[in-house]
Formats: C-alpha cells, structure tokens, sequence
C-alpha cells in the first residue's frame, strides 16, 4: 500500500534540495495539533508525568523569533495550558542528518526566557545518540530535554490507535528508519556463533571474483579496484582517482550503515551493487538520478530489488543507487564452490552490464565533483552511527 507520507517526502521545493528536517517538523506538528491525545503523550514524554491540557493550546513552525544577538529560527513552538492552569512554553529544535550547533541553543534559550509562562522547556529531538550527546554537552539557562526521533515514534505509535493517517506517519518514520531498532534475540546470537568463518569465505569469493573474472563492462574511470571488508559488506570497490563516485558490488550481511532491509532476512545475505556519492557535495546529483531511473527500470526485470536515492526504504542518502537480490536464491542448488562463484558473477555481471551499456550513466557520474567522499561520514568512524 502506497503511503502519503512516503510520496510526499521525494518532492522538492526547488531543485536539488532537500528540506528533510523541516517536512519531519511538519508532519509531526501537525498531528500534535490535530490530535490532543498526541499533545498529551508527547509532553508526558518531556515532563515525565501526565498532564491534562487544554483545547486551546497551540503549536506553531517556521517562526522567526528576534533576539539581541540577531534572529532565530526554533523549529517547533509548543505553549498550552493545563487543567491546573499552568502555563508552559515549549521550544523544540529538530535534527535528522545535521549537526547540533550550540549557538542556537543558547538562542533559542534566550527566546524562550523572553516568553510569559509558568514553566518552561527547551526540547532538542535528534536521529542518532552522537548528535543527542552534544546536545546535552551544551549549557543552557533553562531546563532541557533531549529526546531521540525513536522516542517520538514510540510516542506517536501508542497515542491514538485510531487514527488512520497517524498511522501512516509512524509507519513513514519506520521506513527512514527513525524508529528504535529490534531487540537482541537468542536465535540471531545462535546463528551469529554458527556462522564463525563464513565472512572468511565471503572474502575468499570476493577476491576470486576480482582477480580471475572480466569487468570489463565497468567504465575505466572506476579504476581503483579493491576487496573491503567493512560496513556490513564484503564488496569489490571500484574508484576513481578521488574515490568519487563509489560502485560496489558483492556481499552484504549486515544493514545499519547502508539503511535498507535484506530482501530475505530470514534467510540469505544479499548479493548487492550500490552507487556512492555524497549528497552534500553533490547538488547536480539529480541529473544522474534521472539516468538512474530509466536504467533502474531494466535492471529490475533482471531480478533485484532496487532502490534510489529518497525511495521508501532506502534510508541513506549516499545511495544513490541500491540492487539487492538474495544469495540463497541463486547458490542453494549449487554445490561447489566454483559453480556458486560462476553463477554470482554472471549476476553481478550483468547487473553492471545493465547500468554501462551505454555511455549515458557514465558521462553523468563522471560530471558528478570529484572532490569529497563517497561513502557515509559514519562509514570511516572507528565506531559508526548511522548517519546521511
């Protein structure tokens, strides 16, 4: 079933930008407004206990508020009064890919101690525990909370059974992947322990693919040529001088850093192929994603699932191109090693195949800026969270 939220998210206000923060804003706003069931929990959340609040509270975006130091721009104005009639002011600053800036904090908190209220609170909700970290490292003069966009979904997803469209919204925040993670299972850690070695074998394969097999069909700008075993892959990387743009093509067993679902979780790691570039550095990237969108049409009849920048399901921006097909699917009737690498590489052959056989996708990446990276920030962390 196709969501509102989710085909609303790919539309842009002006080309080549993305406004993901201020739609997030939005939406939830939205719902905190329309819903006081949602209000409620959402401010239980902040204060810690339940309040009753009354109809006529409001919740404001986008407002510009002036200070002696200049204007600034706190995404979220929360001020409502409870059956009790205490009046509280909230201002909440919001963050998805961005970097905490202390400096609005501190701006915001003078905003906030100009306001009339009986209580008050500035709210910072952030992606990842990294940004939520220097969120609470910055001094403020006035109480603050720092909640995680998980913390919100849970909030959002217990509020109002009822409510249709609230629904979509969660399931939206589930798809970019703004909900908490699963929980640890006995089974995972089984299969974990019974699988000691396997990456071994993934490398050994991967190294069998680049040295003895053709890709010729990869344009030669891509030619810097390497196994990597990180990020959850095992891949054969193929760069240019810059390591800009990235492709790779291989394994993929473990998902957080790339931000999508195996298509068989259950029961196979993926073979995959993925388009890099950093979408920061990259504002003409939407030229290359509309070669890719013709090409992704072909490449699907060949089998995989795949997946472009902003698609539901795709959470990382660095992707500017996602194939996925499950291993087991192509390799459980084979029994020697020599026949599975065979029948992987011709896969992975023609998928490429598929992308280069014309010059049209390669003269768009080539004209994609050579400087910067092409992998996620959090790729290269000796700890990585997710980000981009």
């Amino acid at each position: 079933m196709r969501n509102l939220f989710s085909e609303l998210f790919p539309f842009r206000a002006r080309e080549n930008f993305s406004a993901k923060e201020n739609f997030l804003t939005e939406g939830f706003a939205y719902f905190l407004q329309r819903n006081k069931k949602v209000c409620e929990a959402f401010v239980k959340s902040v204060l810690g206990y339940d309040v009753e609040i009354k109809p006529d509270y409001l919740v404001t975006t986008r407002v510009v508020e002036a200070t002696a130091n200049g204007n600034c721009f706190p995404d979220l104005r929360l001020i409502f009064r409870t059956s009790s009639d205490i009046l509280y002011a909230f201002l909440s600053e919001h963050k998805w890919d961005s970097d905490i800036r202390p400096d609005q904090l501190v701006c915001y908190a003078a905003v906030l101690n100009s306001i009339e209220a009986d209580k008050k609170c500035l709210i910072t909700i952030v992606a990842q525990p990294r940004q939520k970290k220097d969120a609470e490292g910055t001094k403020v003069n006035v109480p603050a909370v720092h909640l995680l966009w998980e913390d919100v979904y849970e909030v959002l997803k217990a509020a109002d059974s009822q409510d249709l469209l609230l629904a979509e919204f969660v399931e939206f925040m589930k798809a970019k992947n703004l909900n908490a993670g699963p929980p640890i299972e006995s089974s995972t850690m089984r299969a974990f322990l019974e699988s000691v070695g396997f990456k071994q074998q993934l490398i050994r394969c991967s190294n069998k693919l680049l040295i003895e097999y053709d890709w010729s069909a990869i344009p030669k700008t891509f030619f810097t040529r390497a196994v990597g075993d990180r990020w959850g892959r095992v891949a054969l990387d193929f760069r240019g001088e810059d390591r800009f743009p990235t492709l790779a093509v291989g394994f993929l067993f473990d998902t957080p850093d790339h931000r999508v679902t195996l298509t068989a979780p259950r029961e196979s790691i993926d073979l995959f192929l993925r388009i890099e570039a950093d979408p920061n550095i990259n504002r003409n990237s939407e030229s290359v994603l509309s070669v890719l969108r013709e090409k992704a049409k072909q490449l699907r009849l060949l089998g995989p699932r795949v997946l472009l920048r902003d698609d539901d399901g795709n959470g990382n921006e660095y992707s500017l191109l996602m194939a996925q097909e499950g291993l087991n699917s192509l390799i459980s009737e084979l029994y020697e090693e020599r026949a599975q690498i065979e029948a992987i590489y011709h896969k992975l052959y023609s998928w490429v195949s598929c992308l280069f056989e014309d010059k049209s996708l390669e003269d768009m990446l080539t004209n994609l800026r050579s400087s910067g990276l092409a992998i996620d920030p959090s790729e290269i962390a000796p700890a990585p969270e997710l980000q981009g």
